[in-house]
C-alpha cells in the first residue's frame, strides 16, 4: 500500500502554516517572523496550529462520496431530509447527481450540465454527415454539504448520530469544522437580524424553505467565548479597528474584550 500523499509532497505549500517554525526552534521557510497581533482568535476551520488543507480536503471529499453514493439512498437519511425540506442531489428537478462519479448518460445531459460541450464536425463537405464526438472524460461530482450543514444546524439536527448517517465514518475530520463554523455563523445571524431576516437568509428557493428554527443545541462555554471575540472583532473591523488600531490586550496576558461594547452586548 503506497504511504500517504502529505502536502509537502505535493509541493504544496500550507498558507495556514506558513508562519510555523521547524519544530525545533528554528524559523521558517521564508525565514520570518510572524506578525505579533494582539491576540488570535482560535477558527473553528483553520485556526488550529496543525491544520492540514489536504488532509481536509482528502476527509471531506470522503464525505462527499458517501453522502451520494449511500446517504442520499438511505430511507433514513432521505426521511430526515424531508422533514427539513431540503432535497438531496438525486432528487434535483435540474441535473440530478445519483453517485460520485456519475457519467453523463447522453450528450445532451452533458451540454447542459457543463455548459462547454459542443458537437465535433468531422471533416466533410455536408453538414448532414455531421458526427457528435463523445463527452469528454470528467473526474467526480462536487456537492457542496454546506446547504445540508447549514439546514441541520438551524434545525438542531446537527447531531453525531445525523451527520454519521449523511457523511460516514470520516464526518469528523471532513465537516466537523465546517458545522463549528456554521453554529457561529447562526449565531451571528441571530444577533443581526430579526426572525425574518434570519429565515430570509436561511431559505434556499421557493420549495426548500426552512421549516423552523431552533436554538443551537449542546453548546459549551467555550463555543460562546469564542464566538464573543469573534464578534467583537468583527465589530472592530466595522471601524477600521484592525492592525495598528487593534485593541489592546488586559493585564496578565488576557486578550480584552476586543471593542467597546462587544462582549458587553451579550449581557
Amino acid at each position: 500500500m503506497p504511504a500517504k500523499r502529505t502536502a509537502d509532497d505535493a509541493g504544496y505549500t500550507n498558507p495556514y502554516r506558513s508562519y510555523q517554525g521547524n519544530g525545533e526552534g528554528g524559523s521558517s521557510n521564508n525565514d520570518r517572523q510572524p506578525p505579533q497581533p494582539h491576540h488570535v482568535d482560535t477558527h473553528p476551520l483553520v485556526g488550529e496550529e496543525n491544520f492540514d488543507i489536504i488532509e481536509w480536503h482528502t476527509a471531506y471529499q470522503s464525505c462527499m462520496k458517501y453522502f451520494l453514493d449511500h446517504a442520499q439512498y438511505e430511507p433514513a437519511a432521505q426521511a430526515v431530509a424531508a422533514l427539513l425540506n431540503i432535497l438531496l442531489p438525486h432528487q434535483w428537478s435540474a441535473h440530478p447527481v445519483r453517485a460520485f462519479n456519475d457519467a453523463p448518460q447522453d450528450i445532451a445531459t452533458a451540454s447542459a450540465r457543463f455548459g462547454e460541450y459542443r458537437p465535433a464536425v468531422a471533416p466533410s463537405t455536408s453538414n448532414q454527415d455531421a458526427i457528435p464526438s463523445p463527452p469528454k472524460p470528467r473526474g467526480p461530482n462536487f456537492v457542496s454539504l454546506v446547504p445540508y450543514i447549514r439546514r441541520c444546524v438551524i434545525t438542531g439536527f446537527d447531531t453525531d448520530a445525523v451527520f454519521h448517517g449523511f457523511f460516514g465514518d470520516d464526518w469528523q475530520k471532513g465537516v466537523g469544522r465546517l458545522q463549528a463554523c456554521e453554529r457561529r455563523n447562526y449565531l451571528f445571524a441571530a444577533k443581526s437580524g430579526g426572525f425574518k431576516m434570519v429565515k430570509y437568509q436561511y431559505d434556499m428557493d421557493a420549495r426548500q424553505t426552512v421549516p423552523w428554527m431552533q436554538t443551537p443545541q449542546n453548546v459549551q462555554e467555550s463555543e460562546i467565548q469564542n464566538a464573543e471575540r469573534t464578534w467583537s472583532s468583527w465589530l472592530a473591523l466595522e471601524d477600521w479597528m484592525i492592525g495598528p488600531r487593534a485593541p489592546g490586550e488586559e493585564e496578565g496576558g488576557e486578550p480584552s474584550s476586543g471593542y467597546p461594547g462587544g462582549r458587553e452586548m451579550f449581557d
